[in-house]
């Protein structure tokens, strides 16, 4: 996902009068960001249910496969945590995998389910599934109750396509609170660009068609036209070589 997700934090950068001190919409109690909805603790219930479809998923995989695989049945037991949860960052495996990250380490753990091929088709169908899933049992809740909070507190669509900040680290983009987002910015003078470029290719290659040095397009008169240029260059070459032998 690379924390493009529009999170509190990251609709804050668009426009932080609205959203400065978004919180949570499910804890309420702090900011809201991707790494927050990671460790919610209103969330867990909901993180449960994730890991526990990916691993009943990995079954359902598990049935296509030659030889025996043994998924476990113990939920602590599937895709373990990596080390002490209490001295290092690094979340569960399951929620790196709805971040759309699937760790090397996790394809050992396949290999001790006794899963013995297709393990990177396995390994993509694992991955997607848990997107997905995380998709419709936290971040489409998530996005009803953002709605919900935005007409309570009387934000229009109109308040959120401006684009303001009270500080920028542009010194060239001045803070001003009724402008158009810097993306449409952006896109409008890559279209205005674009249509220059063309114009002049248009106007380079109109040019060179009627006639432009001879003319370069490949008709029939043109051809002829080159003919007769290089002829020029023939008859020119032979006078240079009669007057040097004179």
């Amino acid at each position: 996902m690379n924390n493009y997700l529009p999170t509190g934090d990251n609709l804050a950068k668009r426009n932080d009068r609205l959203y400065s001190e978004w919180k949570c919409l499910f804890y309420n109690e702090a900011r809201e960001t991707l790494a927050h909805l990671l460790i919610c603790p209103k969330l867990k219930i909901e993180w449960n249910e994730i890991k526990d479809a990916t691993r009943r998923h990995t079954i359902e995989l598990a049935n296509t496969q030659n030889n025996s695989v043994i998924v476990p049945d113990q939920l602590d037991e599937f895709f373990p945590a990596v080390g002490d949860s209490e001295l290092h960052s690094l979340p569960d495996p399951i929620k790196l995998m709805a971040m759309g990250i699937f760790p090397e380490f996790l394809k050992s753990n396949l290999q001790q389910m006794r899963f013995t091929t297709n393990i990177g088709p396995v390994c993509s169908e694992l991955l997607d599934f848990t997107v997905k899933k995380f998709r419709d049992t936290i971040w489409k809740p998530r996005c009803d109750r953002n709605v919900e909070r935005e007409k309570a507190l009387g934000i229009s669509k109109a308040d959120k396509c401006t684009y303001t900040t009270t500080t920028s680290d542009n010194p060239r983009r001045p803070n001003v609170e009724t402008d158009p987002s810097y993306y449409h910015t952006l896109l409008e003078r890559w279209k205005s660009n674009h249509k220059h470029g063309i114009d002049a290719m248009n106007t380079y290659i109109n040019r060179g068609y009627h006639g432009l040095n001879y003319g370069w397009a490949t008709t029939r008169s043109h051809i002829h036209n080159w003919n007769k240029l290089f002829s020029q260059f023939k008859e020119g070459d032979k006078d240079d070589h009669t007057n040097t032998q004179e």
